[in-house]
């Protein structure tokens, strides 16, 4: 059913059909020269309404073509799709700019810790006893862990296009993004158009697909920089533990191998002492033994005994291992041989340094066994003198006598018993045998039968 207009109307209608036919002359406005479509297209002014379509800018006569004329939307696009090419732009740039500024905090925090850039001038320092240092080392070898953020940038907003969309138009959107004279109703004309042509289901896709896109590499670079500032943190607590240790045992093991050959030169310098005070012992006691027996059986002979060289023998044999041979021996001292010590072959200065730095490392766990070299005191070097107590020595030649008379009067009793013994058997042997029987003839002997 076709609508009948009134005669205004049609006019009013043919006038506008007019301004969007390219042959069409253009009526002109009060106070210009210019036709009516030039001047709301500006330089767009006398384009055909495809090419209308191509640019962001609108005009009456660009909005009609493209109603009328049935163009593309490829300038409705443009124009709506600008605040979402801005926008997503936006976001990239606060995304990487809080992924800047939380990898700067997070080494900021590092940077704040306990350290050491130099270990081996630390090491040093820790030798010497400077406290601040010995502190940063302690703080070091101690630290297992350095708490680290969690990066969170948030959601990637909704774009001004899918909250438009959300609203239903974009019409709002078109005018506040056109330029030139835009009028509401050329942006309600330009959103039902683009509605009609699919484009707000289009844009809404492109939206909702770069937010999604953003929002994917939001959080792979949130997880990146939490895990990346965890990992750069155990890196730096281990590397500097490593670091320290490392100049520790660098330091320690120089002065331990100096230290291990001055005591090795000691410690057998000692031993060998000892070795020769043995040596003068033996020799000394074995001397004595033999002056004390000697004393002994000049004193038995001249008492009147007369020993005979059986008797002698047997007195010196059993003071060979008598007790007062071996109390003879307990009369010698042999000096107590001292293991050497770091004391004996390092300086006071050597010596805080190196026990100084053994602390140290003992703190952060490491191998300390090999580097104690001892913490006894210094008793002093092993003496070669051979000691022997002479009185005590003139007061055992006493016992000497008591074992010498003791033995002589067991060798001569068991003598005089064996000599005795010796003529029971003699006499013995001289007399008939008395346990002889008499012989009795068979068949009177116990148990026979005589003949019948």
């Amino acid at each position: 059913m076709a609508i009948a207009l009134k005669p205004k109307d049609q006019e009013q209608y043919d006038r506008l059909v007019g301004m969007t036919q390219p042959s069409a002359t253009p009526s002109k406005r009060i106070g210009t020269e210019a036709p009516t479509g030039s001047v709301a297209a500006g330089p767009a002014a006398g384009k055909s309404a495809a090419e209308f379509t191509q640019t962001t800018k609108s005009s009456p006569g660009s909005v009609f073509a493209r109603q009328l004329g049935g163009a593309n939307i490829e300038g409705i696009t443009s124009l709506a799709e600008k605040p979402l090419i801005r926008e997503a732009g936006a976001e990239a740039a606060r995304i990487a700019g809080e992924g800047v500024a939380f990898k700067t905090g997070e080494e900021g925090k590092i940077e704040k810790e306990p350290q050491m850039k130099d270990f081996s001038a630390g090491v040093t320092k820790i030798g010497e006893g400077d406290e601040s240092t010995t502190a940063t080392g302690q703080a070091i070898l101690n630290r297992s862990s350095i708490p680290t953020g969690i990066a969170d940038f948030g959601d990637i907003k909704e774009f001004t296009p899918l909250q438009a969309l959300r609203g239903g138009s974009v019409e709002g959107l078109l005018r506040k993004e056109a330029t030139g004279p835009y009028t509401t109703g050329m942006a309600g004309l330009d959103a039902l158009l683009f509605q009609k042509k699919g484009g707000a289901a289009a844009l809404g896709a492109k939206g909702m697909a770069l937010r999604t896109a953003e929002q994917a590499t939001a959080d792979a670079l949130e997880k990146k920089l939490t895990d990346d500032a965890k990992k750069n943190a155990e890196t730096f607590v281990a590397n500097q533990k490593a670091g320290l240790t490392g100049a520790l045992t660098g330091a320690l093991d120089p002065m331990l191998t100096k230290f291990q050959e001055g005591l090795g030169g000691l410690a057998a310098g000692r031993q060998a002492t000892i070795s020769q005070s043995q040596s003068a012992i033996d020799q000394d006691l074995a001397l004595k033994q033999g002056q004390a027996k000697t004393q002994i059986i000049n004193e038995l002979k001249n008492s009147g005994m007369n020993l005979t060289p059986e008797e002698e023998a047997y007195v010196l044999n059993t003071l060979l291992q008598s007790g007062a041979n071996q109390k003879l021996a307990g009369l010698y001292s042999l000096p107590e041989y001292v293991a050497p010590t770091l004391a004996d072959v390092a300086t006071d200065p050597e010596t805080k340094t190196y026990t100084n730095l053994l602390q140290m490392l003992g703190l952060g766990g490491g191998d300390t066994g090999k580097y104690n070299l001892g913490n006894r005191t210094n008793l002093g070097k092993a003496s070669g003198v051979v000691n022997f107590d002479e009185y005590a020595g003139a007061q055992i030649l006493g016992d000497y006598r008591n074992d010498a008379v003791n033995a002589l009067n067991q060798y001569r009793s068991d003598a005089s018993l064996a000599e005795e013994l010796a003529a029971k058997i003699a006499e013995e042997q001289k007399r008939p045998p008395t346990n002889v029987l008499p012989q009795i003839p068979w068949w009177q002997q116990p148990g026979a039968t005589p003949f019948k």
